[in-house]
C-alpha cells in the first residue's frame, strides 16, 4: 500500500531529532497541537534512525515515487541525553522549521557515523536486540549486525538518491565506499564458521564458539547475506546458523544459542529473561524471517 506507506515515512521523519536520532517508540495521543509531538523515549539507541532511510529508500526503488524526497516535515526538539542518562520518557516540541525527508534521512546517515576500535558502529545502548542495553554502555561497544543492515541502508540510499538524480555524484560514490568499508570491518569478525554479534566496551566477543552464551547469533548471518559478504563465508555461516539454531521438532529458529544465565555477563535487561525467551535466545519472529530470506537468496529451499 504505497500511499499508507508514504503517510507513515513523514509520520516517522515526524519523530525524528535534529541530532538524527529518533523516538523509539511514540503514544500518539489525541490533542496534540502544532507546537507539542506525541510523548514518546529518547534512547541511544544505534538502529531505530536506520530504519527510517532504509524504508524511505526502499519505498521509492520500488514505487519510483522520487517526489518523497522532496516532501518537507518538522524535527522534535529537546534537550540531548545528559551523560549517565540512556533514555528519557519525555514530550518533545516541534521544530519550527521544516526539512525535506532526503534531509531527514542525511541527518539520521550523519548520526550513524561513529565507529569503533574495529572500525565497526556503536552499538550504543542496544541496536536491534533492546536487551542487549549494556554492551555498549560505555560508548565503545560494536556491533557486527549494524555494520550490516548499515551497509544494506547506505548501498539502497544511493540506489534512491541517484534515481531521484538531485544529488552530486560525489555523494553516491561516498555512500557506496562506506558500505564497502562497512563490510570489509564485518569481515575481519569472522570466527570460524560464522559472523561475531558484536564487542563489549571491554573488547570482548559475543556470537562466537567461547561466548559465555550467544555463541552464534542469527542476525549477523542473515544481514551478511543482505550485504553481499563474502560468499563461501555465508554459505558457512548460514549453514552454521541453521544446523545449531533450527529446532525442527518445535518448528522454531532461534535467535540466538546458548542463552545467558545468572551466570552471564550483564549485557543489559536480556540476562533477566528466562533461558530461551524473547530475546534471550527464544525465536523472535521477525530475526527468523530474515533468516528464512537469507536463505531464500542462497538457494536454501
Amino acid at each position: 500500500n504505497p500511499k499508507l506507506a508514504r503517510r507513515h515515512i513523514m509520520r516517522s521523519c515526524a519523530h525524528q531529532y535534529k541530532d538524527g536520532l529518533v523516538q523509539h517508540w511514540w503514544h500518539p495521543l489525541p490533542g496534540r497541537g502544532k507546537t507539542s509531538s506525541d510523548p514518546g523515549v529518547r534512547t541511544r539507541c544505534s538502529d531505530d534512525y536506520i530504519w527510517l532511510v532504509y524504508v524511505a529508500s526502499h519505498y521509492v526503488m520500488a514505487t519510483g515515487d522520487t517526489s518523497l524526497f522532496d516532501v518537507k516535515v518538522p524535527f522534535i526538539e529537546s534537550p540531548p541525553l545528559k551523560a549517565g542518562e540512556y533514555d528519557r520518557y519525555e514530550v518533545p516540541t516541534v521544530s519550527k522549521s521544516k526539512a525535506s525527508v532526503f534531509t531527514h534521512c542525511m541527518t539520521a546517515i550523519e548520526a550513524s557515523i561513529a565507529r569503533g576500535e574495529h572500525g565497526l558502529p556503536l552499538i550504543g545502548s542496544g541496536d536491534w536486540n533492546d536487551g542487549m542495553n549494556r554492551v555498549g554502555v560505555g560508548g565503545t561497544g560494536e556491533s557486527v549486525w549494524l555494520a550490516f543492515f548499515l551497509a544494506v541502508t547506505l548501498r539502497e540510499f544511493a540506489n534512491a538518491t541517484d534515481l531521484w538524480g538531485k544529488a552530486d555524484k560525489e555523494l553516491l560514490c561516498a555512500l557506496r565506499d562506506e558500505a564497502d568499508r562497512l563490510v570489509a570491518a564485518a569481515e575481519s569478525a569472522w570466527c570460524t564458521d560464522r559472523y561475531a554479534r558484536a564487542y563489549t566496551d571491554d573488547g570482548n566477543v559475543i556470537g562466537c564458539e567461547g561466548s559465555p552464551g550467544c555463541e552464534i547469533d542469527t542476525l549477523p548471518q542473515s544481514f551478511a547475506v543482505f550485504a553481499k559478504a563474502d560468499d563461501d563465508r555465508t554459505e558457512q555461516a548460514l549453514n552454521t546458523a541453521y544446523n545449531t539454531l533450527f529446532d525442527k521438532d518445535a518448528g522454531v529458529y532461534r535467535l540466538f544459542l546458548p542463552s545467558f544465565n545468572e551466570s552471564s555477563p550483564d549485557y543489559g535487561y536480556i540476562t533477566e529473561y528466562p533461558e530461551g525467551i524473547r530475546e534471550n535466545g527464544g525465536q523472535y519472529t521477525h530475526a527468523a524471517i530474515w533468516a528464512a530470506a537469507a536463505h531464500m537468496m542462497r538457494g536454501d529451499y
